[in-house]
């Protein structure tokens, strides 16, 4: 990454530009006889522009220290650098020419001035141009006034104007701001801001302005474009500006969104928050696609649960239909390779993006990487990213400029100072990270002689600076380096992620003491000193950070560093003892008071005396499972020597230091709530799910069942395990898995109450509703006591977990066998049941468990089970229940949902089911409250068996639902043919029932004509006679066969000869009736009877009846679903002159399209 380049360092280079460019023009006037006047003039426009740019340089430095918020936008300065630059280029190639080459050469070049009379005057103008503009900006009293002067004010306006739009084209109330708080992990306008910058304006147009092949990805469609480059060759700063030259093309139908990986910030590593942070910027610049985002924001959060957490898969899913509200999104990602253990997770789920979707062009930042090349190679176009010479010198010179002591070197000697500039940018293959390690390096040297000596001993690579720096730490005195060593090991752990005075208090700490002051404690400016070129600042100055992804993988090379080499688990290690010892330092033994402004003025004073004590309270968070830890971290904290120091922190005993820890973690509590946790601290040992502490806490005597904060230590466990974050790692679900399962059995076996009531709901219910995995089996024990809600949430529980056999088996061994406990007895037939739905082995004896072991409330629900699992054994014994004739006998909504279930099923068994039922006192006639019956449903779902038994049972195939529907009806609409087929042979009044009205006034072949089935209007054309009254309709029968394009259908209606007969719409043919998806074919013998240029009463064409329908049916669908427009049908519907003949005007046939394009608000 680059780094920052302040506006007075970019006219500092031109200052140097100028003054090069003056040396030069002056040299020849003096020896080139062939020089013009106006060359002298040009001399004289150059030294004038270098005055004005130097009292510019001197106002910016005075104006940036006041205004920090500045960007930079210099239109000006950067046409006056394109002057120059070509002034420079010619003139330095002529004096190379002359000085390098033979004595005769030299003799020609001395004679000949290289710009000829008119380029000449042209040049003069320009500087002097140049020179007026730049003065202006002298009067400037603020940055902003100066930016102004130096910036087009229509392109600070189009930036303005994009920004605002793109942040406000929705109205953001305050719910919609909490859900862009919930998918916004990362914030990528905040990189953006940085990216900016760190650029030079004038840096990367090599790309965005002449390169073809980034052109030809921004003007394409569905375009893939990767840019890789070598580590620190300015890939974060390109991809600002890419982000930056696409923003300009956003508007209404053109959507752009980005995000940044960062290797500093593990949340941008994670393709699950990268995604969403791609659709919260889609659902940010369209109503439409952020209601799209509201309704996943509420399918996540269901009133009767916790909040799930977005799924990756259904993030890309979701991003994939917010970018169809748009006709182009780009996608832009940068640091692809800076994502670890998840670059191949997340190189494929962007890819995805762009394949699934014809509306997505996306461009990928990344180093070349091999799980990165593999997946873009193929399919995307390709620009390797180098930092181009005139990138590299702007950068160089800008760099050099701001720097004091370079400075006075290019005063006092400029021949040195002109090595410096063109050994760094000869030198840094393409890497603006390489020049700005070696200026730092420079900078450091005593003198001018020691400058120049390590001009000739720069490393060729980041490594060997890297190296360079870590020797002369090395040379400190050992405890300076035990600090820095602890500084750089600890600045990439990011959990808990610590403020520099923070972080300095955390290195200083020495083993064996327990205190430490400020005397004691590292300066920062000593780490950044020492560090070099291998830290620096956050941008908002809070932090120590890496300053380049490269230091990072040199700190984990074995070979590189000795000593210093990071590896995470022992870094941590050492972290996490000093943590532990922190916190039990004697001036932390502190029982809070009961005054709020007493802790409160405690807190600043120790805050400010101790700033290490607040990231140190967040330690214990590592023995949970969360998006920043993993299984090690929660080992080493498990395991000596740092967890007999945690040991000391829960010791009830020596309470004052566990009261301090815990006001502070706890510190969005009350002060009351906080002296209830501690006064219970198992209740935080339960909340970190920790098997360790709770039993060192029970063994001390530490109650089970008490409350704090209306919670038992076994539902703060139970909370603890449902809201941590899940993965989809194996390994990692086995520990947390593990972990889970041994704290609530300690729990448990000291006596935990399952059946303590939170909210309404017994622990034990909260179990059967939220918890999963392996870690419910521990609760299947006689002391559990099962309250009447855990049995219903049992019922209610969703079996989709492989865990849930086991669960089922340890429930029916406990409540079957012979000495079951009585409170377990109520679950064994909940749990024969499942089981058998689930098609799961049982032993004998469960398999002779009596009905009668289901309570009144479950006894329904178990038959429903059984019927919609097919299981004929199970529900032969349950009918047999006496219970079950109360059912029949009742004829209420219990016995239709019984008999519907079956009727629903899809089950082979289902005749079967139903003859149990019927034959065990269930009323086959029984209807629900819209007077529909089981044969109207099993008409509806195709279930042919069903229907078969209850016509057989006497359900009449004429009963009418509310709407006069038969079943009939009902079978038409759906296109049953075979349940169609079996009404015919088992209805004996199959004729009169065909010819019955529904309360539509259709008959049933008319019903199956205006839904579109084919085949069951040929089935029921079979079974009826050539009679009008079967084709009963407020619509025509020919029409709505047109709208199939069914050419068997159209030719078997007219066949039955009652055309005469029908209601015919007022002059249409069957022409106007073609849908989208009708063939040529079919419109072609149409025509054979139908005037294809025929217009109805409103004066409309078939032809315009049928685009209608295609633009209306292609408008709503996806791209692989869109039905094309032939060109034959165009032929067939057109006229030859293309002109339609409407009330005496001809109208074109593409006045018609457009028209009908306006109307359903199609864009082309």
């Amino acid at each position: 990454m680059a780094e920052a380049v302040g506006l007075a360092a970019s006219i500092a280079g031109l200052v140097q530009l100028t003054g090069s460019v003056f040396k030069l023009v002056t040299k020849f006037c003096k020896e080139a006889k062939d020089a013009p006047s106006k060359a002298q003039e040009l001399a004289t426009q150059a030294r004038e522009l270098a005055g004005i740019l130097e009292n510019l340089r001197l106002l910016a430095t005075s104006l940036e220290t006041r205004d920090s918020d500045c960007s930079l936008k210099t239109h000006y300065l950067d046409s006056c650098q394109q002057s120059l630059d070509g002034i420079h280029e010619k003139l330095d190639k002529a004096q190379i020419d002359f000085e390098g080459g033979k004595s005769t050469r030299r003799f020609s070049r001395r004679l000949k001035w290289p710009f000829s009379l008119p380029d000449t005057k042209d040049l003069v103008a320009d500087l002097a141009n140049h020179r007026a503009n730049l003065h202006l900006a002298l009067s400037a009293d603020s940055m902003d006034t100066l930016l102004k002067s130096l910036t087009k004010q229509d392109e600070i306006y189009n930036m303005i104007e994009r920004k605002l739009s793109f942040e406000t084209r929705v109205q953001l109330n305050k719910r919609r701001k909490e859900i862009l708080d919930f998918f916004l992990r990362v914030k990528p306008q905040d990189y953006l801001d940085v990216s900016r910058d760190l650029r030079h304006e004038a840096t990367g147009s090599w790309l965005t302005s002449g390169d073809s092949t980034f052109a030809a990805w921004k003007n394409g469609s569905n375009s893939k474009l990767w840019l890789s480059g070598i580590a620190g060759s300015g890939k974060t700063v390109l991809c600002g500006l890419v982000i930056e030259t696409v923003l300009k093309e956003s508007d209404d139908l053109t959507a752009v969104c980005y995000a940044f990986c960062d290797y500093k910030n593990p949340d941008s590593c994670l393709p699950e928050n990268i995604i969403a942070a791609l659709a919260v910027q889609l659902g940010l610049q369209c109503e439409d696609a952020f209601d799209l985002l509201e309704e996943y924001f509420d399918m996540l959060h269901p009133e009767d649960k916790l909040p799930a957490q977005p799924k990756l898969d259904e993030l890309l899913d979701l991003v994939l239909t917010l970018a169809d509200a748009y006709d182009k999104v780009f996608v832009v990602v940068d640091g692809l390779d800076e994502c670890g253990d998840h670059i191949s997770q997340m190189t494929r789920s962007l890819k995805s993006l762009v394949d699934r979707s014809e509306s997505v062009s996306a461009a990928f930042f990344s180093r070349k990487e091999e799980e990165i090349r593999e997946e873009l190679e193929e399919k995307f176009e390709h620009i390797e990213v180098l930092a181009h010479t005139k990138d590299l010198e702007d950068y160089t010179l800008a760099e050099v400029s701001r720097r004091k002591v370079l400075q006075n070197v290019e005063r006092t000697n400029p021949a040195l100072y002109k090595d410096i500039i063109h050994t760094l940018v000869q030198g840094a293959q393409g890497m603006f990270r390489w020049v700005s390690c070696q200026i730092d390096h420079i900078c450091d040297q005593p003198s001018n002689n020691a400058r120049r000596k390590a001009l000739k001993e720069l490393p060729p690579t980041l490594y060997g600076t890297y190296d360079r720096v870590l020797q002369k730490i090395m040379q400190c005195p050992p405890e300076t380096q035990s600090c820095i060593k602890r500084a750089i090991q600890w600045i990439d752990l990011g959990h808990p992620k610590m403020e520099i005075p923070a972080l300095c208090e955390a290195v200083s700490i020495r083993e064996g003491v327990d205190d430490i002051d400020e005397d004691g404690i590292i300066e920062p400016e000593v780490i950044s000193r020492r560090c070099g070129c291998l830290l620096r600042k956050s941008l908002d100055g809070k932090y120590f950070e890496f300053a380049h992804f490269t230091v990072l993988e040199y700190l984990k090379q074995s070979d590189l560093t000795g000593d210093f080499r990071y590896i995470e688990k022992d870094a941590y290690q050492a972290f996490a003892e000093t943590v532990a010892r922190f916190l039990l330092f004697p001036c932390f033994d502190r029982v809070p008071t009961l005054s709020e402004t007493v802790e409160l003025a405690y807190r600043d004073e120790r805050d400010r005396k101790h700033p290490f004590y607040r990231s140190a309270a967040e330690l214990l968070t590592d023995l949970t499972r969360h998006r920043k830890t993993n299984p090690t971290r929660s080992r080493i904290l498990d395991e000596e020597p740092v967890v007999t120091l945690l040991y000391q922190l829960f010791d009830v005993e020596k309470n004052g230091h566990l009261h301090s820890w815990i006001r502070t973690f706890l510190s969005d509590f009350s002060l009351a709530e906080s002296y209830e946790f501690s006064a219970s601290p198992l209740h935080m040992a339960s909340w970190f799910t920790s098997p360790k502490f709770c039993s060192l806490l029970l063994k001390q005597g530490a109650d089970v069942n008490a409350v704090a904060g209306q919670y038992t230590p076994l539902q703060m466990a139970l909370v603890a395990i449902q809201i941590q974050d899940l993965d989809d790692d194996p390994h990692s679900d086995a520990f947390w898995n593990s972990r889970y399962t041994r704290t609530l059995s300690m729990l448990l076996d000291h006596g935990a109450d399952t059946s303590f009531r939170f909210n309404g709901k017994s622990c034990l219910a909260r179990v059967f509703e939220h918890l999963r995995g392996p870690s419910l089996v521990t609760f299947i024990r006689p002391s559990t006591a099962v309250p009447e809600d855990a049995i219903a949430a049992f019922w209610d529980r969703q079996w989709n977990d492989p865990p849930d056999e086991q669960l089922l088996q340890s429930i029916l061994e406990i409540s079957t066998k012979n000495d079951a406990p009585s409170q377990w007895k109520a679950m064994a037939a909940p749990a024969l049941i499942q089981s058998r739905g689930r098609g799961l082995a049982f032993r004998n004896n469960t398999a002779k468990l009596l009905s009668n072991a289901y309570s009144d409330v479950d006894y329904p629900k178990a038959l429903e089970v059984a019927i919609k699992a097919g299981l004929t054994e199970v529900l032969s014994k349950l009918t047999a229940d006496s219970r079950f004739l109360g059912i029949a006998r009742e004829s209420g909504l219990t016995a239709f949902t019984l008999l519907s279930a079956a009727a629903k099923s899809s089950l082979a068994r289902g005749g079967q089911i139903a003859e149990i039922l019927l034959d065990s006192g269930l009323e086959p006639k029984i209807v629900d409250s819209s007077n529909q019956n089981c044969l109207h449903v099993s008409c509806e779902c195709g279930n042919k068996d069903i229907a078969r038994v209850l016509i057989a049972r006497g359900v009449d195939p004429a009963s009418t639902n509310e709407k006069g529907e038969t079943p009939w009806h009902i079978a038409a609409a759906n296109g049953h043919s075979d349940i169609l087929k079996l009404l015919f042979r088992e209805d004996g009044s199959a004729l009169h029932n065909l010819a019955t009205l529904n309360m539509d006034g259709r008959t049933p072949l008319c019903v199956a004509l205006e839904h579109g089935h084919v085949e069951a209007s040929l089935s029921i054309l079979d079974f009826c006679p050539s009679e009008a009254l079967y084709f009963r309709s407020s619509r025509s029968a020919l029409h709505d066969a047109a709208m199939t394009g069914s050419r068997d259908l159209f030719s078997a209606i007219l066949a039955k000869a009652v055309v005469d007969n029908e209601i015919l719409e007022s002059e249409s043919t069957p022409m106007h009736h073609l849908s989208a998806s009708c063939t040529a074919n079919f419109t072609e013998y149409l025509k054979t009877m139908y005037d294809p240029l025929a217009l109805d009463a409103a004066q409309e064409s078939p032809f315009e009846k049928f685009f209608q329908r295609w633009i209306i049916h292609n408008k709503g669908e996806e791209v692989d679903n869109t039905i094309p427009l032939e060109g034959q049908m165009l032929q067939l519907l057109l006229p030859d002159s293309f002109d339609f003949m409407k009330d005496g005007i001809d109208i074109h046939a593409w006045e018609i399209i457009c028209t009908i394009i306006a109307r359903e608000e199609v864009c082309c």
